[in-house]
């Protein structure tokens, strides 16, 4: 017995031979493998699917030359859109928002064409083109090789136009949607040349650096405007997005937009509007500040002022015609050289400590890049008196279905873009004529 326990450890030894080393070894190696194609897979679909901001410039993309369309002034480039739409919507830019900031600034907001079930394509880029009242358009997607294979063939073998390219008739109208290569595209009256010398000038890769006032900075977004309503500049713009905020800045811009956030959270204010130039919004030269209440009953009556330079035909208060039915009269009185309205006593001490503020930006009109149109927003608090007021002139049937529908896409906008961020600065200056967006 001693003798057999002694050669027991001798005969494990020697099973473990060279081939059954390998063996192990072999199994080793194509565990390893899988784990390494498993992760290999993961990465390439979160690189190149999942939602995430992806920055770029507009390059030799066909899409890209959209911007440059000869007839329809006003489009929109984006890259990668299947992710950077997904990315937005984590920074409080949902496609619902952005078309409520449109309709806002009263340009047009075409709904995008959906591509089968997905929302948008997988593509390296898409851009959208319009004219001015939004009826004509044109969209067009860098759909990714395989992937545009493959959605030509299930449409064909369907008998889906969206997906195999042809002719449809929708809600909008007859639409035509082609394919260019690997460029899917929609358009509202026939075909679209995408080719050298056609219908688009050549890319503008080459002489589009990005902005001065953010060098080495990538875009997921850049629009082009070459018509826009006052004050709105035109140019081309370029939206930025991160973890410390949103900017949407103009090729032109140069200068931060200032801050008045100490004045406005000792006014209480939620919202400042300060119009610096005549034009649209009525004379320049005043201001008009909406002011948080206590309560948040839907039958109370917003609380403003309006603060502005003698002489100057002065905005109206919030429901100024509703103070007026009630028997009440504004309140009025002055400060730093202006005049200040107010809906209330209450409103008019707020007002007045603004004015001094509201001053300061109104010289600079003077300067060098001169305040055009300025806006301030702390976004929670503005997001929670705009609905509260949308729902009071919902339920009252003096007013007109424009302003409720104004109403409804500030609410809309501002509880939108509330969720992840505090405030929200938009400064349009002259000479150059720029935009400034900051959300932060």
């Amino acid at each position: 017995m001693p003798s057999i326990c002694r050669k027991m450890p001798v005969m494990a030894r020697e099973q473990e031979s060279p081939k059954g080393l390998k063996a192990a070894a072999g199994r080793s190696w194509r565990l390893s493998g899988a784990v390494v194609f498993v992760l290999a897979l993961l990465g390439h679909f979160y690189f190149w699917y999942m939602p995430r901001a992806r920055p770029a410039l507009p390059g030799q993309d066909l899409p890209a030359r959209l911007l440059n369309h000869p007839d329809l002034p006003l489009a929109v480039w984006m890259p990668f859109p299947h992710q950077n739409l997904g990315a937005l919507e984590a920074f409080g830019l949902s496609t619902g928002t952005l078309q409520a900031a449109l309709r806002l600034a009263a340009l047009p907001s075409p709904a995008l064409p959906r591509f089968g079930h997905l929302r948008v394509p997988p593509s390296r880029s898409l851009a959208v083109a319009t004219e001015r009242r939004g009826e004509r358009f044109v969209v067009a997607a860098d759909v990714y090789p395989a992937a545009g294979a493959f959605f030509r063939l299930a449409g064909r073998l369907a008998g889906n136009p969206w997906l195999a390219g042809g002719s449809l008739l929708t809600d909008e109208g007859r639409l035509s949607v082609q394919w260019h290569g690997n460029v899917w595209s929609v358009s509202s009256q026939g075909d679209v040349g995408f080719t050298d010398g056609g219908t688009f000038p050549p890319s503008f890769a080459h002489r589009d650096p990005g902005l001065a006032s953010s060098p080495g900075r990538k875009p997921v977004l850049v629009a082009e405007a070459r018509w826009t309503r006052d004050p709105l500049p035109e140019g081309r713009y370029y939206l930025f997005v991160d973890d410390q905020g949103v900017e949407l800045i103009s090729d032109a811009a140069t200068d931060r937009p200032p801050s008045t956030s100490e004045a406005m959270v000792r006014a209480r204010a939620l919202l400042l509007a300060v119009s610096a130039a005549d034009g649209p919004l009525g004379d320049g030269g005043q201001a008009l500040a909406l002011i948080g209440q206590a309560s948040d009953q839907i039958a109370e009556l917003p609380r403003g002022a309006v603060i502005h330079r003698p002489g100057v035909d002065r905005w109206s208060l919030p429901a100024e015609g509703l103070l007026s039915m009630a028997g009440r009269k504004p309140s009025v009185g002055s400060g730093a050289g202006l005049e200040v309205i107010a809906t209330d006593s209450t409103g008019l001490t707020q007002g007045q400590s603004l004015a001094l503020e509201v001053a300061a930006l109104l010289r600079s009109r003077a300067a060098e890049s001169a305040l055009v149109f300025g806006l301030w927003v702390e976004l929670s608090p503005a997001s929670l008196e705009v609905g509260r007021i949308r729902r009071g002139l919902e339920r009252a049937p003096l007013w007109s279905r424009e302003q409720v529908t104004r109403w409804r896409e500030a609410d809309r906008f501002l509880a939108g873009m509330a969720t992840p961020w505090q405030r929200m600065v938009l400064v349009v200056r002259e000479e150059p004529s720029s935009l400034w967006l900051l959300v932060e």
